[in-house]
């Protein structure tokens, strides 16, 4: 794994303790900013957001049930995945002695894809479901998904199984994906979620919604926003809900307390997730260059920002984070590097470019970078010189050798031989 030389580091290692934002005014203050509906709650006889126990990676706490009362015939499974798999749609998931993930050839659009599944303690992979999963996220024993429907490009039935696979079984209801990458969260037995409110075409509202895991109850509203606002990003640190308000000029990262939203932080995000005890998110700065940034969940202090640019050339627009056992992962179109907690001692991961034909013309897609155990899932295009753009995705070692092994698992060329472990020239 190179190591970025010394005079870069430098320069690069000073956090900017300063607004990433081009907002022109302060952050709202607490207090009842949009409508709760305290109505629904108190019918119910629940809280707007009960107490709750999620570790990093999405997994339930064991003590806090997924909203069944059945016995259970399985551990709790063990995931090792980074804070923002979901913001990728959960494409590929770390469970147990598996990672489950999706592969095959994408030839000219006529896609042949499935999903396979890789035993970490062998490395061997085997064909498991002709289902495209997606949205994969695991609760307690369960792995929680869709399957994904190519023909409409939307999700056609929602299961969970165990980590090993055994007990699929179909949900009641369909897990709502229209945007899983940024809009849903796991707390105690409830899934939270946000969605447009299509009831009245003369006022459309963006509205967060709850409803039990299990599919034994209806959704009801927690918030509505008020017109031209929209939620951005949502997550949870297992007792809290966090989001992400833009409200038509600017966004702002806000915390459920009670029946108020208290805003954390004094940056513009445009994402949000929680882990190592932080929030993360990104953002963009006047000059169209990606930021990214801590914040303190306790009142927003411990705020850290950092530029990406400083030293990593061609970071420039959208630079995404994820965040996985004491590193943070920062990646855009042509690199993944990690950073400390604190964004100091940068190195390369994964660098896209060399002189591997696959390789040389790859565009890592906005987000789709999975953090699982000791590999990394990518997912992107290929990228014609403006011309067709052609999925591919791609399984790399995240062991720190000098020299980066990967294998390619989707390919739009027949000749590329797929799910075999190669060494980059």
């Amino acid at each position: 794994m190179k190591i970025f030389f010394a005079g870069l580091l430098t320069a690069a290692l000073a956090l900017v303790f300063a607004s990433c934002t081009h907002s022109s005014g302060p952050s709202p203050s607490a207090g009842a900013l949009n409508t709760f509906n305290t109505e629904a709650a108190a019918s119910d006889g629940k809280d707007v957001m009960p107490s709750s126990s999620v570790t990093a990676d999405g997994t339930a706490d064991a003590a806090h049930p997924s909203g069944t009362n059945a016995q259970k015939d399985y551990p709790d499974i063990v995931g090792r995945n980074g804070a923002a798999n979901l913001l990728g749609g959960g494409r590929a998931i770390y469970a147990d002695n598996y990672i489950y993930f999706t592969a095959g050839l994408t030839e000219w659009g006529n896609t042949n894809v499935a999903t396979y599944r890789m035993d970490t303690r062998t490395e061997e992979i085997e064909y498991f479901s002709q289902d495209v999963m997606t949205n994969m996220f695991i609760v307690d024993e369960w792995i929680y998904f869709n399957v994904y429907d190519e023909e409409t490009r939307e999700a056609s039935a929602s299961y969970r199984m165990h980590s090993d696979g055994t007990d699929r079984t179909k949900l009641p209801y369909i897990i709502p994906a229209y945007n899983i990458c940024d809009n849903l969260c796991y707390l105690d037995g409830y899934i939270y979620y946000f969605d447009w409110d299509n009831s009245n075409p003369d006022d459309e509202r963006h509205v967060l919604y709850r409803r039990l895991i299990s599919g034994e109850d209806e959704p009801y509203e927690l918030m509505r926003l008020k017109p031209g606002e929209r939620f951005w990003s949502l997550c949870t640190d297992g007792n809290n809900l966090f989001y992400v308000l833009y409200d038509g000029e600017t966004s702002f990262a806000y915390k459920i307390e009670g029946l108020q939203s208290v805003p954390v932080g004094e940056d513009s995000y445009y994402d949000l997730i929680y882990g190592e005890g932080y929030l993360w998110g990104s953002c963009v700065t006047d000059d169209d260059y990606g930021m990214v940034g801590r914040i303190g969940i306790d009142s927003g202090r411990y705020n850290a920002v950092y530029r990406p640019s400083e030293f990593m050339e061609d970071f420039y627009s959208i630079a995404n984070l994820n965040v996985y056992e004491g590193h943070v992962y920062i990646y855009n179109y042509d690199y993944i590097i990690r950073t400390d907690l604190n964004f100091e001692n940068p190195e390369f991961v994964f660098e896209a470019w060399g002189q591997d034909r696959l390789i040389d013309i790859i565009k890592a897609d906005d987000r789709r970078v999975y953090l699982l155990g000791d590999y990394i899932y990518v997912e992107g295009y290929f990228d014609f010189l403006g011309g067709n753009k052609n999925e591919y995705a791609l399984l790399i070692r995240n062991d720190g050798s000098e020299k980066q092994t990967y294998m390619i698992l989707q390919s739009e060329f027949e000749e590329d031989e797929l799910m075999v472990w190669r060494e980059r020239p």
